[in-house]
């Protein structure tokens, strides 16, 4: 059974959802940061059906204990070593499948957006 989708579509929540999946698949930033960045948006008011960020949740859920961002400050140089390594190899045997689904999803988030009235933004 399809979950229902998220509501009226939004055109400033469907544009940031396209870049942030835009940053992924152009590599702007690592998997797992583009992966949190995605899921930002996942309650939010975009029109697209929620199983489409499962995937993403998928991920997140396997990434959550890496540190990214300032708390990086609070671990040790050789505790960060340690994670990045682990992290980047997870990424490298995830990459193909989120990048099919980062693929499918930013289908959905231009199309989307191409139904939004009222806006000039475009994602593409």
């Amino acid at each position: 059974m399809a979950l229902p989708k998220s509501g009226h579509a939004n055109a400033h929540v469907l544009t940031h959802l396209c870049e942030a999946i835009e940053a992924v698949l152009t590599r702007k930033v690592c998997l797992t940061y583009g992966v949190r960045d995605i899921l930002r948006w996942r309650w939010s008011s975009h029109g697209l059906d929620r199983e489409l960020f499962d995937p993403f949740v998928a991920m997140d859920s396997e990434t959550d204990g890496f540190p990214l961002g300032t708390v990086r400050d609070h671990w040790s140089e050789s505790a960060l070593s340690k994670a990045d390594a682990e992290r980047l190899a997870l990424e490298a045997e995830r990459q193909p499948w989120m990048v099919w689904h980062a693929q499918a999803l930013l289908s959905a988030t231009v199309a989307a957006l191409a139904d939004v009235t009222n806006t000039d933004t475009t994602c593409e």
